[in-house]
């Protein structure tokens, strides 16, 4: 047999060299990788808008405060992965970002992953956990993707299924579970309230009458509620102070609110010229605030009871008339407040994107106050103060309310910081009847919040609640619930979610489109104004010669006024048909509008890197030839 030539063994030689060194560093990449996983910690590439994946201080803080153990199950069924695809990629940013939790906590925290599979113990314990379930198969198989969280002491915390539409809010709903299971002792909060939010209804009913602010406040703090007559000054117990709609309290309860204020207790009060909510509607006296005036000017704010803030730049757009005449208008006092009307400086606000409010009052601070008044929440220049008893009918007239808006060009404070040192409402002391019984304080300093609006609490100005297979989920579009709670967790000194909470989506307008189309609005209303008083003046000098024209001979119109007649309802028509051009213009002048800054928004960007890279293919061609 012919030897193998030289340079045939050399090749073979080449081609065991090649395969083993392909060997030897898929190893060495699996043996780093590995080590890498076991030493280090995962990194991640955060490329979403808000970071909503990368960890806020606000969690670190949470996290590094963890003292026990805390095991947390995230269940997900196989099943819904393989038939929906939305679910099976949220599932994973679910994932991730509980990896990230873990990674931090320093091993405080424990990830248990679960399939539940059907008739399973698994699914037995994500029932008794109350995860809720939704059919994947025909036969009425369940599937789950929820999570439970128990700590070293038995307390547990559920997420019953992540629905997509929460995503955006998915860092601060964890670490709010997080921080319920950490926490050893939660601080009392003392409510009182003229108004009914803490009314659970009929337990028989399926609908609800409890207000869903305080379910997420009883979720921080325990509450506590106070009736609206005290007979003793407040509990020890009572770390803060809840106060809705304080019209009508009597001297004693006043004093206890007084002296637990002077005391170094936080109050945040809630007060409103016209509270929606509120069977009785619009306070037009001072009767009603007359002793609550009294605190108030102690701590040197002033509240006028008769006075509503209106603002064409936060209008919400409502329906307005009735039937044929129905319209979309301005409510101009409903207003949606974005980020330029809250002191960006201040924790409470500062993160905090839209805040709805409706028929709120006006706070101003009085001359020669010794406390400090920080605006926290204002209206634009574009305001004006109307009346209380404008908004006691059940249908206001807000196509009139537009018509007649005239800004004083003035920033009116909706919500509004107290610091300083104050002195008592009560300056000869305490009622008669609690005198000898405790120390009356006279001069101290105070910390409080006052937001002079009480329907910024109701349901309808911050959530929506939709049906999910039985169960009701609650998705917010404004910021109200959060600022409710910033504010207590301010004055708590508890401010660890502070900072988490504006992380996730709300409605964002097109702020530019809004401040044309209300510009556009405003100049069409008065043309609109001017038409209608002119038909209004043309109807009424017709009736005048029509009803003449009914009546008997004697009183038969000259050929002169009948010439008047006719050439009044030309004009009328002619108005009317004026009227309707308005109008129509209106509607297309904010429809060109907006498709302009559509085609801007879809076609801008790709045009611009089209010409952008025009632009230096040619360069480098001039380039080229320079050479």
């Amino acid at each position: 047999m012919a030897a193998a030539s030289p340079s045939f063994t050399l090749t073979r030689h080449r081609h065991c060299l090649w395969l083993v060194g392909l060997v030897l560093a898929t190893v060495t990449v699996l043996a780093v990788n590995v080590a890498a996983f076991s030493r280090f910690k995962p990194f991640y590439l955060d490329m979403t808008e808000e970071k909503l994946f990368t960890l806020s201080e606000s969690t670190k803080h949470v996290l590094s405060r963890i003292d026990e153990p805390i095991t947390v199950r995230l269940y997900f069924s196989r099943q819904i992965g393989e038939k929906n695809f939305l679910l099976n990629s949220y599932y994973n940013n679910v994932y991730r970002l509980l990896l990230q939790y873990v990674n931090f906590s320093s091993g405080k925290i424990l990830l248990k992953l679960i399939d539940p599979e059907p008739f399973s113990e698994s699914e037995d314990r994500a029932v008794a956990f109350g995860l809720q379930g939704v059919p994947v198969s025909e036969s009425g198989e369940l599937g789950y993707f929820g999570l439970a969280a128990t700590n070293s002491i038995d307390s547990q915390e559920i997420v019953s299924f992540f629905n997509p539409e929460r995503e955006p809010f998915l860092e601060y709903d964890l670490t709010r579970l997080v921080h319920s299971l950490a926490i050893t002792r939660r601080k009392t909060i003392g409510l009182l309230s003229t108004l009914p939010l803490d009314d659970p209804g009929d337990l028989e009913m399926v609908e609800r009458r409890r207000w869903l602010v305080l379910d997420q406040i009883r979720t921080l703090f325990n509450v506590q509620s106070l009736p609206v007559m005290l007979d003793a000054l407040l509990p020890h117990e009572i770390d803060m102070l809840m106060v809705v709609q304080p019209k009508n309290l009597p001297a004693k309860t006043l004093y206890a609110i007084d002296q637990f204020v002077l005391k170094g207790g936080r109050v945040l009060l809630f007060i409103d010229p016209v509270a929606e909510s509120s069977s009785s509607g619009a306070e037009t006296t001072d009767s009603s605030f007359s002793g609550l005036s009294r605190l108030l000017e102690a701590w040197g704010i002033r509240f006028v009871p008769h006075q509503v803030a209106a603002n064409v730049d936060a209008a919400r757009r409502v329906n307005a008339g009735r039937g044929m005449h129905a319209m979309i208008t301005d409510h101009v006092a409903w207003l949606s407040l974005g980020q330029d009307a809250f002191d960006d400086r201040d924790a409470v606000v500062g993160t905090l994107e839209r805040v709805n409010v409706a028929t709120a009052g006006v706070l101003e601070a009085i001359d020669g106050a010794t406390t400090t008044i920080n605006p926290l929440i204002s209206t634009s220049i574009r305001s004006m103060r109307l009346s209380a008893e404008q908004f006691t009918s059940p249908i206001p007239d807000l196509i009139g309310l537009v018509r007649s808006f005239r800004s004083a060009n003035q920033r009116l404070a909706l919500a509004v910081r107290v610091t300083g040192r104050a002195s008592s409402a009560f300056s000869n002391g305490a009622p008669v009847a609690w005198r000898g019984q405790n120390d009356h304080i006279t001069k101290a300093n105070i910390h409080i919040l006052i937001v002079a609006d009480t329907d910024i609490l109701t349901d309808s100005l911050w959530v929506q609640k939709q049906n999910f297979f039985g169960q009701q989920l609650i998705v917010p579009v404004a910021d109200n619930g959060t600022f409710v709670l910033n504010a207590l967790e301010d004055l708590s000194g508890a401010e660890a979610l502070i900072g988490l909470r504006g992380r996730g989506r709300m409605e964002r307008p097109l702020v530019l489109v809004e401040n044309l189309r209300r510009e556009a609005e405003l100049r069409y209303r008065a043309r609109e104004r001017a038409l209608l008083q002119q038909i209004e003046s043309v109807q009424e000098r017709m009736r005048t010669l029509e009803r003449r024209e009914t009546k008997s001979t004697e009183l038969l119109l000259m050929p002169q006024e009948r010439k008047d007649l006719e050439s009044f309802r030309r004009d009328l028509l002619t108005a009317r048909h004026e009227l309707r051009t308005v109008k129509h213009a209106l509607a297309q002048d904010i429809e060109r509008l907006e498709g302009w800054i559509k085609a801007i928004n879809i076609a801008g960007v790709p045009l611009l890197l089209t010409g952008v890279a025009v632009g230096i293919a040619m360069r480098r061609r001039r380039l080229r030839l320079a050479l």
